[in-house]
């Protein structure tokens, strides 16, 4: 399982740094995607005061909204809430 999940985000990494090279605007889109994602995941805990629904901040979540950005979060806390 360990082994999987390496490769599949070696290759995920990959494909984003190709993305970046290829494209004139990669590297800003990336990054404020990226800082989307994080703040997204803080902005769901402080409405989880209210809403009960929290996601965890763990570095699985950070990388999640890292390199996924905002669809990642959403991703993530719906599969939060359907599990629940």
């Amino acid at each position: 399982m360990n082994i999987g999940f390496i490769i599949f985000s070696a290759v995920g990494i990959l494909i984003i740094m190709w993305w970046m090279i290829k494209t004139k605007y990669g590297a800003r889109a990336f990054t404020i995607s990226a800082l989307q994602g994080i703040a997204g995941i803080f902005a769901v805990n402080l409405a989880g005061t209210v809403t009960g629904v929290m996601i965890p901040v763990n570095w699985y979540t950070l990388g999640i909204g890292f390199f996924a950005g905002l669809p990642g979060v959403i991703s993530t806390l719906l599969i939060k809430v359907i599990l629940r």
